[in-house]
């Protein structure tokens, strides 16, 4: 749910290092302390999905104690609610901020502020169950889902403009595999079994602290970007400094070259505002697709599935332990299919591969939908292997094509308006994933954990024929102006809207 940067092979990052040849030892340290520090704080997304069932009792007996009053189930699970969207309304704002902090206090320092930030964050979700407080756990995960919208933007920045040209692709990649592993090693750390029982899951909600931590000791002897150096503060001799020190003495003429060139190339692309996609004609096109693709992503049950497949299988009647190994399973292949994505999306065409995703995905929601319906009502012990299988393959397509709606939605715009249209992105995905981890449950309660997919089927059903009938193909956009596909598209809504 985060801007990716990719579009090669990233792991040629790591089987040609000649450019580092003398002084790869720095770059690799920065990358290893950025990636493990930074990007696997997704893991907080994923880290409630096991331990739902024993912090709701927690809850239960703690509001009993406090109030003498005894919860109902559905003011529980409305309270569950709350703590785990409470992540997503915190990375939208973060999203928000990224911007503003990186080109104030650079690329480095920001992800200091941020680093210390989740320290913070971690310490209180960890403090939640010795005081007895609940309320912790929503401001804890609030200031968590911050470093996590301002994560999602500033470590690709930073590892984009730290590499070399030619590698810059593969570098924002390892981002977003760090961000698969991370979700799978949740759903790990979460079984009972490791840090998801009664007496130790503080430790598994406060985890990120211990990496952001050793973010902060780490990375202040990192280098700071060297893009931000010469665009932002006129720093010539220490962007030169910088690139001695990641590429060596022969390369610094030529990477500072090509830093020159694209810090001409932004000075005659300045961007565009957010108000200039509802003003202009040209833009209302791009910008409601954009807003489509992520609509498409969220309303699959992307959102649902992270935060509550455990409660989902068990709702369809597996047995609870077959239910976290199962939402282990999911988790691990979303890993796996991430690390074939960079692959997959280089070598296809987008708008086929998108639809293809998206279907399919549809038809896995469907199939799941009808598993969980024998199982619950039925009680078809066969059906519980169905379900498994469905989600399994669902989060199979999403992470094979993870960077598919970010990259499309950057080739929807010229580069003026890129910034914007990635803004209109962030506030999208995160929005909805706010509403949906926030009512889903409730939902469930009311109409039952079979009906509760309908409306995900339906708004992804008519997503899917809005896709087919207006999406463009955005390959080969990476050009100042939109290609024709795009223009020809606009021309079409525009006539249509007249």
């Amino acid at each position: 749910m985060q801007p990716l940067f990719t579009t090669i092979d990233c792991f040629e990052l790591i089987s040609e290092y000649k450019f580092l040849a003398h002084t790869w030892s720095l770059y690799y340290l920065t990358v290893f302390t950025v990636v493990l520090g930074g990007s696997s704080q997704f893991y907080s997304f994923c880290i409630v999905n096991q331990v739902q069932r024993v912090i709701m009792e927690w809850i239960e007996t703690t509001y009993e104690a406090r109030l003498d009053v005894e919860l109902n189930e559905v003011t529980l699970h409305t309270i569950w609610s709350v703590i785990v969207g409470s992540l997503s309304i915190g990375a939208l704002i973060g999203a928000f901020l990224v911007k503003t902090l990186s080109e104030k206090y650079g690329r480095k320092n920001t992800l200091l502020i941020n680093g210390v930030l989740n320290v913070i964050g971690a310490a209180i979700v960890f403090l939640a169950k010795p005081f007895s407080l609940p309320e912790l756990l929503v401001l804890g995960r609030f200031i968590l889902g911050m470093n996590i919208g301002l994560t999602s933007g500033v470590i690709p920045l930073y590892l984009t403009e730290l590499t070399p040209a030619r590698h810059r692709a593969a570098a924002g990649g390892l981002h977003l595999i760090a961000v698969a592993f991370s979700n799978a090693f949740a759903l790990f750390i979460g079984l009972p079994e490791i840090l998801g029982s009664v007496e130790y899951w503080p430790f598994a909600f406060g985890l990120p602290g211990v990496l952001a931590l050793s973010l902060c000791t780490i990375l202040p002897f990192c280098p700071e970007s060297p893009k931000f150096l010469l665009n932002n503060r006129g720093d010539s001799d220490g962007t030169r400094n910088v690139l001695m020190k990641i590429v060596g003495e022969a390369g610094v003429d030529a990477e500072f070259q090509v830093l020159l060139e694209e810090t001409c190339d932004e000075e005659e692309n300045h961007n565009g505002h957010l108000t200039d996609l509802c003003k202009s004609p040209d833009l209302h096109f791009p910008t409601l697709m954009a807003v489509l693709v992520m609509v498409a992503v969220q309303f699959s049950g992307l959102s649902a599935v992270m935060g509550y497949s455990t409660n989902m299988f068990i709702k369809a009647r597996l047995d609870s332990s077959l239910a976290r190994y199962a939402t282990l399973g999911v988790g691990i292949m979303y890993f796996l299919s991430s690390c074939l994505a960079p692959f997959m999306v280089e070598r296809l065409k987008r708008r086929s591969f998108y639809l293809f995703q998206r279907i399919a995905s549809l038809a896995c929601l469907i199939c799941f939908t009808f598993f969980t319906g024998v199982q619950q009502y039925e009680h078809k012990e066969w059906a519980s292997y169905g379900t498994i299988t469905s989600l399994v393959i669902f989060m199979f397509l999403y992470g094979v094509g993870s960077p598919l709606p970010w990259i499309i939605n950057l080739e929807l715009f010229s580069q003026k308006y890129k910034s914007a249209g990635m803004s209109v992105s962030v506030f999208t995905v995160y929005g909805l994933a706010f509403l949906i981890m926030l009512f889903y449950l409730p939902f469930q309660q009311l109409v039952g954990v079979t009906f509760s997919y309908l409306p995900f089927i339906t708004i992804s059903t008519i997503c899917c024929i809005l896709l087919y009938k207006y999406l463009p193909e955005t390959g080969d956009s990476e050009t100042k102006e939109k290609p024709h596909p795009i223009r020809a598209s606009t021309r079409s809504f525009n006539y249509r809207m007249a």
